[in-house]
């Protein structure tokens, strides 16, 4: 693995998923994150792959935004291809959902190491 700084972009967008049942985060899912600006142009939907990371695993990616804005954040998760460990919980996860964050602060600019 090599690290690869960002060039265009100006943003980390991370959505992290939890079953609402434990709490646990819920690895192996395919999450596309959709931004809108405040005007209601969208700025694009993107695959959110996972990445580990040592203290929240999350599906994320970086992206270039236009700027600072107030956004929507429209997030779909497909539905897994895993069921889970038995009967009754085996169905929780059975459709796609989609959900949509309003009145977002996102703030562009690249960290300072």
């Amino acid at each position: 693995m090599e690290w690869v700084a960002p060039q265009e972009e100006n943003a980390h967008l991370e959505v992290v998923v939890r079953d609402g049942a434990d709490g646990r985060f819920i690895p192996g899912l395919t999450v596309y994150a959709t931004l809108i600006d405040s005007t209601g142009n969208e700025i694009g939907t993107h695959q959110q792959p996972f990445l580990w990371h040592p203290w929240l695993y999350h599906y994320g990616r970086n992206r270039k935004l236009p700027g600072d804005d107030i956004y929507t954040l429209r997030i779909r998760i497909e539905a897994p291809e895993f069921g889970r460990h038995d009967k009754i919980s085996g169905e929780r996860f059975a459709d796609p959902v989609e959900i949509e964050f309003v009145k977002v602060g996102i703030t562009s600019g690249q960290k300072q190491s």
